[in-house]
């Protein structure tokens, strides 16, 4: 009776957390891309990485999604129309620093950047030479350089990891965009971003630290996560959730945590 009903209350707890069953939006295919990308500074197009970039609409938001074919992915969400057609507009260089590098070297990571324009409308799409791609809105530009504004770190823990310490660090750096106007935000492994907002000056580093108040004084370990989440993830296509989806995990936290979050979590470097 007790093995039945122990039975019962799992089988009741795995029904409250399954996802709902819910219908998958059907994207409607507008247009391919075979763009060329050459690494920093380089001038010839015959060793430039060829980028495939399909473009689709996202009828549930009224989006364009752009996905290559190793599986990097931008939205511009808006009134935005994707295009068949699209125009080099420009190429950029960008340094990018390791973690652990505190200056600029002539080693230091360059990486290149091509920016088109006519993917979509009132957007131009930045693609890096190693794959990662975003959008941003503005019409482009006669390829002025960018313009260095600050760079973090930034610590990344795995699922179930409560500490920083040994956590992968990452190092980015933020760039202003003379063409567009907005922010350009690049890591060591060539991902990339955008944003409109452009500080005045870049920050500091050291008031940002002291003006968050993570832990109380001599508390060694951070507070204990306030929330953990196992979420699955489906197959291309699949309408079904099978057991074996349980692939990923998101953590909910309180102010405390975040607090501590962006203390621990982004070192500013200049």
């Amino acid at each position: 009776m007790r093995a039945g009903f122990a039975v019962l209350m799992v089988f009741a707890v795995c029904a409250a957390t399954a996802p709902a069953q819910g219908p998958v939006v059907k994207p409607e295919w507008a247009a391919a891309h075979d763009l060329s990308v050459r690494k920093g500074k380089e001038t010839d197009w015959e060793k430039a990485l060829k980028v495939g970039v399909e473009l689709f609409k996202d009828p549930a938001i009224d989006a364009v999604v752009a996905v290559t074919a190793a599986g990097q992915m931008a939205v511009a969400s808006g009134e935005y129309a994707p295009a068949k057609t699209s125009a080099y507009l420009t190429g950029l260089s960008f340094k990018a620093r390791t973690a652990d590098e505190e200056k600029f070297t002539d080693t230091t990571t360059l990486v290149g950047v091509e920016v088109f324009k006519g993917v979509t409308t009132g957007q131009v799409l930045y693609v890096s030479d190693r794959g990662g791609l975003t959008f941003a809105p503005g019409a482009g530009g006669d390829g002025k350089e960018p313009q260095f504004q600050y760079g973090l770190k930034l610590k990344v823990r795995k699922p179930g990891e409560d500490k920083f310490e040994g956590a992968k660090a990452f190092g980015l750096e933020a760039y202003k965009d003379n063409n567009t106007g907005g922010m350009v935000y690049i890591t060591e492994a060539g991902m990339i971003a955008a944003a409109k907002a452009v500080p005045d000056k870049a920050p500091d580093p050291e008031s940002r630290h002291r003006s968050v108040q993570g832990r109380e004084h001599g508390h060694a370990d951070l507070p204990q996560r306030d929330g953990f989440h196992r979420c699955r993830a489906r197959t291309g296509r699949s309408e079904n959730w099978p057991e074996a989806a349980v692939a990923a995990c998101f953590r909910t936290e309180g102010p405390a945590r975040q607090r501590d979050r962006l203390r621990q979590g982004t070192e500013g470097r200049r």
